[in-house]
């Protein structure tokens, strides 16, 4: 019988604990919380960053970053990778300026390279 570490179910877990960790460090805990879907396969991207994608009873927004679910299949460290990529797409959007004609201009790429 499989470990639970080694299915797509323990991938999950892994994973969603990773953002939890990632959201402190190097994001100094201000990103808000947001979903975090396994959407089906994607063909161009591992990853994908939807702002404000969700209304709340609140009447406030939720951002999802949604992963591929080839991710499960892929080394950890790479989908850590994909992960903190979406992230830096959330922080641009709650604390920087979206760029308005491409996906990714200077202010990501800076704060994609200080995140390590």
């Amino acid at each position: 019988m499989a470990d639970e570490e080694d299915t797509e179910p323990g991938a999950v877990h892994r994973i969603s604990g990773c953002l939890r960790l990632l959201q402190s460090n190097p994001f100094d805990g201000k990103l808000k919380p947001g979903l975090l879907n396994f959407r089906g396969r994607h063909k161009r991207n591992m990853g994908l960053f939807w702002p404000k994608k969700w209304a709340r009873a609140d009447g406030g927004v939720t951002h999802e970053i949604a992963l591929n679910s080839e991710v499960l299949l892929r080394p950890l460290m790479e989908t850590f990778g994909t992960l903190v990529h979406e992230m830096c797409h959330q922080w641009q959007e709650d604390f920087g300026k979206p760029p308005r004609g491409g996906y990714h201009d200077r202010q990501w790429g800076s704060k994609w390279s200080l995140s390590g």
